[in-house]
């Protein structure tokens, strides 16, 4: 994965994220969304969703880390957040929004010191 740098890198792969997981790993993605829903009661066996989960966020908080933003477990946290109610939003509802506006705006108002 090549580096990402600044506010313009977090959100050009945000946005190639979320576009990669609602297009052409749309299927996978539902599919994970699936295992969680129907997992989420079973300590055991959504165990390996969660540890997945919990790598994720460890990637992304690296990512926020690096590209320079202070108090990263809150701004990761709500990077998260954002990012996986636009994947729902568009495996569901509205296959073709554009979601650069939204991640935009979220980045730059969490950036902000």
């Amino acid at each position: 994965m090549p580096a990402i740098e600044g506010p313009d890198g977090l959100i050009d792969g945000l946005c190639a994220m979320v576009e990669l997981e609602t297009g052409a790993f749309a299927v996978r993605t539902r599919a994970r969304y699936v295992l969680f829903l129907e997992l989420a009661g079973d300590p055991e066996l959504g165990e390996p969703l969660r540890r997945q989960r919990r790598e994720f966020e460890e990637g992304t908080e690296a990512i926020v880390v690096a590209v320079g933003i202070s108090d990263p477990v809150p701004v990761t946290q709500a990077i998260m957040a954002l990012g996986d109610g636009l994947l729902l939003h568009r495996l569901t509802v509205d296959p073709d929004l554009d979601i650069r506006p939204a991640i935009e705006r979220a980045v730059r108002g969490l950036t902000v010191s």
